[in-house]
């Protein structure tokens, strides 16, 4: 059966990386690698080397590639859906930090939005919330 392998998104410096996605969403440190200006031309056509931090758990890993130079494009509708244990909680620490978010009010649920320091957008669920027995696939 597919799954997904891991998913990768820009950030302009490790030290937001760290206190996004282990700090506010909670995912561990796994480790990192390194991109070869070759490797990053090769692949994604950036004249750049790139460091590669990833973090994640046992079902999900996340790439952060580094590199500050500004700005990527960004398509508004790409984002990436986190279940969280506590929405509400990741939702209080971006606020506390002033990062992009909004609540939006759905007839049986609410869904939260957020954004990194670098503006790629995420989605924000609580496992075991309504609106993901809501949409399961293994009713």
């Amino acid at each position: 059966m597919p799954r997904i392998n891991h998913v990768a998104v820009w950030n302009s410096n490790e030290k937001n990386a760290y206190l996004f996605y282990r700090d506010i969403i909670g995912f561990e440190y796994l480790y990192e690698f390194h991109a070869t200006k070759k490797v990053v031309e090769d692949i994604f056509a950036l004249k750049q080397p790139m460091n590669i931090l990833v973090f994640g758990n046992k079902e999900t890993k996340i790439e952060i590639f580094i590199n500050d130079i500004k700005p990527y494009p960004r398509h508004p509708v790409n984002h990436i859906c986190f279940e969280v244990e506590d929405a509400l909680a990741v939702y209080r620490k971006t606020e506390k930090m002033g990062l992009p978010r909004k609540i939006i009010k759905r007839e049986r649920h609410e869904i939260i939005f957020i954004k990194d320091f670098d503006g790629n957008l995420f989605e924000i669920k609580s496992i075991g919330s309504e609106e993901i027995k809501e949409h399961s696939f293994a009713k």
